[in-house]
């Protein structure tokens, strides 16, 4: 078996599934109405990462070097399930803009996406920390002042990746920050674009994105390749304005709109399971077609994914099992800190027998072991920290109720005319 083989995923899976469903057995449940499909996903695409980053960690073992795996299937582990992510925060907050007319107040707003955010990752960031001082005896390698600005880009999801004179400090929790970045910039855009781009004018916004695409094409440059890691500034900047905002948090929001506009009856019709296996095929086109990360035909095949999920499609009961649902509610938890246990226990193994030794069995069972206890990590730092300081209604069930109640509303303001309606 080669450590690229897809078939270690396919079995540690069920088992992550497992461990969650035996620790929901001993932790509290939540009576929130959700879109449960929705709410799940994001349990299964955290996973999928995590999955990504464990190829990714062997070959760092073997050269030294933190790259994308060389395998379309895990290749496609990373950037896959992050654009499903940008769709989702697109979508919900979207959705919840169509039903309020906004985001109300600004500041509450923005508080609460605070609340959601932070208290878990400034947790993870104190971890990393510790690791990082404990790697120099808890002396001061750079001046404090020097430190001290190191932690503060941190603190502001800019992470550097140097930290008192520790290279690579930014793989310490495998790089995840970038994503955070973007979603924070997103929410405090959202006002902005909902203002620009609101109704049908969310159909500007993606002809926009469209036009950027292919302008930057003509001239050579590729929009869709994320330079984070080479530090080239310029190449990054147009990856995060064409891939991320315009069709990363776009095309959910397009979704959004037509998830708020169209005949609820369409959408019943996606639910059932018998049209699962279109989803299913476009979910595993990327990697049969080889398609690019971040590329369009990536955002088209997965946004076909996303909508039936958004219907409700459970693919075959997976999506609206217990267990997955509690991966997704520690979802948050578990993507900031996978990272973390994945580097310590590696490490701690490295000490012992040198991992560029293991046999891709022998790795994969000790990513098994580190995969369960990531699972067991993330649902405590989930309950003991992040749901402390969260609403008490997450926005996940806000948007899918209120974004199915402005379907049905549309549909019956159809019936009359003379009705207006805010989003005109």
């Amino acid at each position: 078996m080669s450590i690229t083989s897809p078939f270690p995923y396919f079995v540690l899976v069920p088992c992550l599934i497992g461990a969650a469903g035996i620790l929901g057995r001993f932790t509290p449940q939540s009576g929130e109405t959700r879109n449960v499909p929705l709410e799940s996903l994001r349990g299964l695409l955290a996973i999928s990462v995590f999955f990504s980053h464990a190829v990714v960690t062997y070959f760092y073992f073997q050269t030294g070097v933190w790259k994308n795996p060389p395998t379309p299937f895990y290749a496609f582990l990373g950037p896959g399930p992050v654009t499903l992510f940008f769709f989702l925060s697109g979508f919900l907050f979207w959705s919840k803009c169509l039903a309020h007319d906004g985001i109300g107040g600004y500041g509450s707003f923005l508080a609460g996406r605070v609340r959601r955010l932070i208290p878990a990752y400034y947790v993870s960031v104190a971890i990393v920390m510790t690791i990082i001082l404990t790697k120099t005896r808890f002396t001061l390698a750079v001046p404090l002042t020097s430190f001290l600005g190191e932690l503060a880009r941190w603190l502001i999801f800019v992470p550097t990746r140097e930290v008192n004179g520790v290279p690579q400090a930014n793989l310490i929790n495998a790089s995840v920050v970038w994503t955070l970045m973007f979603e924070m910039i997103f929410y405090l855009l959202l006002p902005l674009l909902f203002f620009l781009f609101k109704g049908y004018r969310i159909f500007i916004y993606m002809a926009i994105a469209g036009v950027v695409s292919w302008t930057l094409a003509r001239q050579g440059v590729i929009a869709f390749t994320p330079a984070l890691v080479r530090g080239a500034l310029l190449p990054f900047i147009v990856f995060a304005l064409n891939s991320v905002f315009g069709f990363g948090f776009g095309i959910g929001m397009l979704v959004a709109f037509f998830y708020a506009r169209g005949p609820k009856r369409w959408w019943q019709v996606l639910q059932q399971r018998r049209l699962t296996p279109i989803p299913l095929f476009f979910l595993a086109a990327p990697v049969l077609f080889k398609v690019g990360e971040y590329s369009p035909a990536q955002f088209l095949l997965l946004s076909v994914v996303f909508v039936f999920i958004v219907a409700g499609n459970d693919f075959f009961g997976l999506l609206s099992s217990k267990p997955v649902l509690l991966l997704g509610t520690v979802s948050y938890s578990f993507y900031i800190t996978h990272g973390i246990v994945l580097f310590v226990v590696s490490h701690l193994f490295n000490r012992w027998v040198p991992i560029r030794n293991f046999s891709p069995l022998e790795y994969w069972l000790l990513i098994g072991v580190v995969g369960v206890s990531a699972v067991c990590f993330s649902t405590l730092l989930y309950w003991t920290v992040e749901h402390r300081f969260m609403r008490r209604s997450s926005a996940l069930s806000s948007a899918a109720a209120n974004a199915n109640n402005q379907s049905i509303a549309y549909a019956e303001a159809r019936n009359f005319s003379e009705v207006e309606t805010p989003y005109r």
